[in-house]
Formats: C-alpha cells, sequence, structure tokens
C-alpha cells in the first residue's frame, strides 16, 4: 500500500499547501548526522510514525526510511524509488521537525479502489503493487476534495481537484487484479474495475 512518501513524489508542496487537514503525529527538535535522526525526547515508537511518513525538518521534507529506536530514525530526501539507498538531507543541531500524515485518507482510499473490484482485502491479489498508484490518487482526490469544499469558488484548489478527478479515472479505467482462487499462489482470473466479472487466465 502506498504511503505518505509516495504521496509526496505524486505533489511535491501537498505537505505544505494542505497540512491542516492531515493528522499530526510529532513535533519536537532533533540534531542530525548523514541520514540518522536523533530527537531530543522519545516519540517515534508511540506517536503513530512509521516508514514512509513524511518528515518536515526546518523546512525540508523528508521521507523516514525506517526507525532504529524511541529516539533515531533513518531518514531521506524524498527517493523516485523506495527500494534506493538514503539521500540525506543537510546535517545540523536544534532541528525544528514534524511529522504529519494522511494515512486515514490512504486508508479510505485503498477500500475504495478494493470496492471498484468487489473486495474488501487484498487477500488472493497477486499484483497488489500495480494498485499503489491508483490508491495514492484517491487519497490525494479525496484530500483536494475537502480542500476545495472550504475553498471559494475558482480557487487553485479547484483545479487541482479537477486534475486527480480527470487521473483517477484514467488509472480506473485500466486498473485490474489478477486474483488466486485456489490459495497456489499463481492468478487464475483477472477482474477489472467495475466490470463485476471474473475472466478466467
Amino acid at each position: 500500500m502506498p504511503a505518505d512518501r509516495d504521496l509526496l513524489v505524486l505533489e511535491p508542496t501537498l505537505f505544505r499547501d494542505v497540512l491542516w487537514l492531515g493528522q499530526r503525529l510529532l513535533v519536537g527538535e532533533a540534531s542530525l548526522t548523514g541520514a540518522l535522526l536523533t530527537l531530543t525526547t522519545a516519540g517515534l515508537t508511540f506517536s503513530g510514525v512509521s516508514p514512509g511518513c513524511v518528515i518536515v525538518v526546518q523546512t525540508t521534507y523528508c521521507e523516514i526510511v525506517s526507525i532504529e529506536s524511541p529516539t533515531e530514525a533513518v531518514i531521506s530526501l524524498v527517493r523516485s524509488d523506495a527500494t534506493d539507498p538514503p539521500h540525506p538531507p543537510a546535517s545540523g543541531t536544534g532541528l525544528a521537525v514534524g511529522v504529519t500524515t494522511f494515512g486515514p485518507q490512504l486508508g479510505l482510499a485503498k477500500k475504495q479502489v478494493l470496492g471498484l473490484f468487489g473486495l474488501s482485502d487484498m487477500s488472493g491479489v497477486t499484483n497488489p503493487g500495480d494498485l499503489d498508484e491508483l490508491i495514492a490518487v484517491g487519497a490525494l482526490l479525496l484530500i483536494h476534495g475537502a480542500a476545495a469544499a472550504l475553498s471559494p469558488p475558482g480557487s487553485p484548489g479547484e483545479a487541482r481537484l479537477g486534475y486527480y478527478r480527470s487521473r483517477y479515472g484514467m488509472l480506473r479505467a485500466r486498473a485490474e487484479v489478477h486474483l488466486d482462487l485456489d490459495g497456489d499462489g499463481k492468478p487464475e482470473a483477472t477482474r477489472r474495475a467495475g466490470a463485476g466479472v471474473l475472466v478466467r487466465a
């Protein structure tokens, strides 16, 4: 399932422009040496922060690669692929840090995407990664839908909403899942979004 860092890849200004629609998980102060971020107080392991979350360090938006302890995390400038090695931001001390998540929107978008295929969970889906972009764009559609509802007519938020609505429609039109029907780990059928039918492989 996509994470906050995937939303940041799609929209680099998301955590600046509509931060108020997210859920704040952490605010604090930290030092940074290479890719290792050290908080002055514990909070990484009990605040809901996890790998894939976006952390702002001063004014730089980074992704959390791993949680090493209640006070330590490996972070990186946003990578083109989550499997790439970390790209550390500039080191420093006394750095203001904060973590905000759009996890609830991602969770709802996932449920909506599964619903397109008549599914309630990912069990049996052999190509879950193929749905990541559709889920991420669905989350952005939810976020910008909420933002546009609170903005005056003709605002930039309306344009973004229209863009993501169009993109979601295009992704949905070609989306399909491959299903393992007998538990052997191999797909026996394909289901297309909204089709409601199974096509034998």
